[in-house]
């Protein structure tokens, strides 16, 4: 009985991972709510810096730039 339910779950388990890919676990809707609550909790050094780094990327905010690999993974399936 062991080894069967061993096996058993082997076989969920690599079913669910070929499946996996098809997975946009939060969406850009997610990502950017997260980049809003993280923003919002940055030290003044931190907030220094990533204005400093975003002042690169002209009207780009944290939320705006949090879907980025997203989108470069698949532009096509990007929501």
């Amino acid at each position: 009985m062991h080894r069967f339910l061993k096996t058993l779950f082997h076989t969920c388990l690599l079913a669910l991972a070929a499946h996996s890919h098809h997975a946009l676990a939060w969406g850009s809707d997610g990502h950017k709510i997260v980049a809003m609550l993280a923003e919002a909790q940055l030290s003044p050094a931190a907030r220094k810096e990533v204005d400093r780094l975003l002042a690169q990327e002209p009207g780009a905010t944290l939320a705006s730039i949090s879907t980025w690999a997203d989108e470069h993974r698949s532009p096509a399936t990007a929501a």
